[in-house]
């Protein structure tokens, strides 16, 4: 049965790219990862038109479309991507690919023309499920450890902007405050868990952001998609911490990167 799915993105961004041939190259990539194929382009043109500088560019793929624009004038820079398509489209995958134009903001609606443009559910949760899916598995650049090797499923509060005012009613379930879209910095997560973990101090808050990719011997640790912070009691991670420390996990690890995550103990 055909579906017709559309995905409308604007984001303000700190990275305008100008090569078209860069743009071209990102679409083609990004036919890729969302498994569709490419019947004509893509297409990639700047404009030098004073107020309307940027690139357009279009791909048409075998199940609809997808058009990006960029106006690089002023700063930051601003982007829009529309993505249609007759066929499954995960919104995770696209915002994802966009980090390489690190967005400041990003703002989405994900429509189900087939039911009268319907806005589909947020993708918070999802982007949630299969990154702890992705952490979860045995690893053998890892020696068999899992990147976590404690994950499960938490429980996943959809915000707009993380903010203080959001964490309220902390217990003792491992909890991950997502952003739906990108409206915070690293730098504004990071700020936030200390003042967090100032006014609750048996609980312990770390921040993931798609714009600060980390690694365990090349592994990637994060989601990369949405900004969030991770919510457990202090005495469960370090109870978990000094079970692992009688393994060879942390051998894995960049001592800068252990150091990073222990701070904000």
């Amino acid at each position: 049965m055909i579906q017709h799915k559309h995905l409308l993105i604007r984001a303000t961004i700190s990275n305008p790219i100008t090569d078209t041939k860069q743009i071209s190259n990102w679409i083609s990539n990004l036919v890729d990862t969302i498994q569709m194929k490419i019947l004509h382009g893509p297409v990639s043109v700047y404009c030098n038109k004073l107020g309307n500088r940027g690139i357009t560019a279009f791909a048409i793929i075998e199940t609809s479309h997808i058009v990006l624009h960029t106006w690089d004038e002023d700063t930051p820079a601003t982007l829009q991507l529309d993505v249609y398509t007759c066929s499954e489209l995960e919104v995770d995958l696209v915002v994802k690919a966009l980090s390489i134009f690190q967005p400041l903001k990003l703002d989405y609606k994900f429509l189900d023309r087939e039911h009268g443009f319907t806005e589909m559910a947020p993708s918070p949760e999802r982007v949630v499920e299969k990154w702890v899916a992705r952490i979860s598995e045995k690893n053998p650049k890892l020696n068999g450890h899992r990147i976590c090797p404690f994950a499960k499923m938490p429980r996943v509060v959809p915000v707009d902007k993380l903010s203080i005012g959001k964490f309220v009613g902390l217990d003792n379930q491992i909890t991950i405050y997502m952003e739906d879209g990108i409206f915070s910095t690293y730098e504004e997560l990071e700020d936030l868990c200390r003042k967090l973990k100032s006014l609750n101090p048996n609980y312990i808050f770390l921040p993931d952001h798609p714009h600060k990719s980390n690694y365990i011997n090349g592994q990637e640790t994060g989601n990369g998609v949405f900004p969030c912070i991770i919510v457990q009691t202090k005495e469960e991670l370090l109870t978990a911490r000094k079970n692992l420390e009688k393994t060879d996990y942390y051998t894995h690890w960049d001592p800068s990167y252990l150091a990073e995550i222990r701070s904000f103990d």
